[in-house]
C-alpha cells in the first residue's frame, strides 16, 4: 500500500458552467465540484503542409493533471461526497489516465484513492502513470488480467463491509451517466466558442474514444445546445469495451437523467460514428500512423501519446488529407493531460510504488 500524500485544502476557481447554469433554471441541482479551469482553449492549427484542424484542447484543464477525465471528476467526486463516502475505488490498466487522475482530484477534496490494475504493455507513459498513482492512491492492488479484476473488486467491497467503510465505486474510464455531465458541459461551453470558427459548414469533431463516456457527453451536450456536428471516436481500446450499443446506453441514460431534472430533448442533429481501423494490433501498442502523427503534431507544440490521442490524430488527419473532412469545419477534441506530470511528483516516489508493481521498473535499475 502506497502512502497517499496530504490532500490539498485550497480554494477552487468559481468558472462558468453552462450545464449548472440550466439545471438551475429548470429548478434542478446536481452535485458538482469546480475542480477544472474552464474554458479550455479553442484556437486553429495549421501543419507544415497547410492541413489545419481546430483543437478544442482539454489538455490543461486542471491544475496538476488536466485532460478529459478532470472533467468527468467533477461531478463524479462531488456525488461520492454528497454520499458521504470516505473513499473512491476505480480500475483500469497499469497506464490508465483515469487512473492517475482520479487519485489526484480526489486527494484535493480529501478522499481516498483505492485501484484495482491490470497489466499493460510498457513504455515511459506508462511507468509515469504508475509512480504517479503509486504517490497519490491510498492502496493498489494488481490483477493478472481483466478477470481478475471482479473478484478482486467484490473482496473490496467485502472488506469495506467490514471496515463500516462507505466507498464510492467507480466505473473504469471514469464513464457513467453521472461522468457524462462533465461532457454535455463541455459540449455547451464548446457551443459557446463556436462563432470562433467562422464556417458555416457542418462541424466533424474528432476524438480518442474509450469507455465511450466523453463521445457520449458531447453528443448529448451538442444535442441540448441544438448544434449541427458529427462526431467521430475513434476507438483506443478492445471492442467489447468500446461499441455502439455502450455509446447509445450512455447517451439513453444520460438523457433520461437529464429529462428527470427537468431539460428537454431537442430533435437531434447530431450523428457520430465510431471509427475501428486506427485500434491497431490491441490496447496501448501503438500504430505507425499514430507515431508519426505524435512526431508530426510534437512539432507544433501539441502532445499525444500512442495509447488514445496519436491514434485518433491519425485517423483525423489521414481523413484532412484525402479530402474526406473539411478543414475549416474540422475540429480535434485533445484529451491528454499537458501538464507537467514529473515535476509534481515527490523526490522519492519510485521507493513509494508498491511491490507488486516493481518488476515493471526493473529494466530502469
Amino acid at each position: 500500500m502506497a502512502d497517499a500524500p496530504p490532500s490539498s485544502s485550497s480554494s477552487f476557481p468559481a468558472d462558468r458552467r453552462p450545464l449548472l447554469e440550466r439545471l438551475s433554471a429548470a429548478g434542478a441541482a446536481v452535485p458538482h465540484l469546480p475542480l477544472a479551469d474552464l474554458p479550455t482553449p479553442l484556437g486553429e492549427l495549421v501543419l507544415a503542409d497547410g492541413c489545419s484542424f481546430w483543437l478544442k484542447n482539454d489538455g490543461a484543464a486542471a491544475p496538476v493533471y488536466g485532460g478529459n477525465k478532470a472533467r468527468k471528476l467533477e461531478w463524479l467526486l462531488a456525488e461520492a461526497k454528497a454520499q458521504g463516502a470516505a473513499a473512491v475505488r476505480t480500475t483500469g490498466a497499469i497506464g490508465s489516465n483515469h487512473c492517475v487522475a482520479t487519485a489526484i482530484h480526489a486527494s484535493r477534496v480529501g478522499l481516498r484513492t483505492e485501484l484495482v490494475q491490470t497489466p499493460q504493455p510498457l513504455n515511459e507513459h506508462v511507468r509515469l502513470n504508475i509512480l504517479a498513482a503509486s504517490c497519490f492512491a491510498h492502496r493498489m492492488t494488481l490483477v493478472g488480467g481483466y478477470r481478475g479484476v471482479a473478484p478482486a473488486m467484490a473482496w473490496a467491497r467485502l472488506t469495506d463491509l467490514f471496515r463500516r467503510q462507505r466507498t464510492y465505486p467507480i466505473p473504469m474510464g471514469g464513464s457513467s451517466v453521472t461522468a457524462t455531465l462533465g461532457y454535455v458541459n463541455a459540449a455547451l461551453e464548446f457551443a459557446e466558442q463556436r462563432a470562433r470558427i467562422g464556417s458555416a459548414e457542418r462541424l466533424r469533431i474528432y476524438l480518442a474514444s474509450g469507455t465511450c463516456g466523453t463521445l457520449a457527453g458531447l453528443i448529448v451536450g451538442l444535442e441540448l445546445a441544438e448544434l449541427e456536428a458529427e462526431l467521430v471516436g475513434v476507438r483506443v481500446v478492445d471492442e467489447a469495451v468500446t461499441n455502439e450499443a455502450v455509446v447509445a446506453g450512455l447517451v439513453d441514460g444520460t438523457w433520461a437523467r437529464l429529462e428527470a431534472l427537468g431539460l428537454k430533448r431537442p430533435a437531434a442533429r447530431v450523428s457520430w460514428t465510431l471509427r475501428h481501423e486506427g485500434f491497431g494490433e490491441g490496447y496501448g501498442i501503438g500504430t505507425r500512423e499514430g507515431a508519426a502523427a505524435q512526431a508530426e503534431l510534437a512539432l507544433h507544440g501539441l502532445k499525444t501519446e500512442g495509447t488514445y490521442t496519436a491514434k485518433a490524430a491519425a485517423v483525423m488527419l489521414a481523413d484532412l488529407r484525402a479530402g474526406h473532412a473539411p478543414a475549416q469545419a474540422t475540429v480535434f477534441w485533445h484529451t491528454l493531460n499537458s501538464q507537467p506530470l514529473l515535476t509534481a511528483l515527490p523526490h522519492d516516489a519510485l521507493k513509494r510504488v508498491p511491490a507488486a508493481y516493481k518488476p515493471f521498473f526493473e529494466v530502469l535499475r
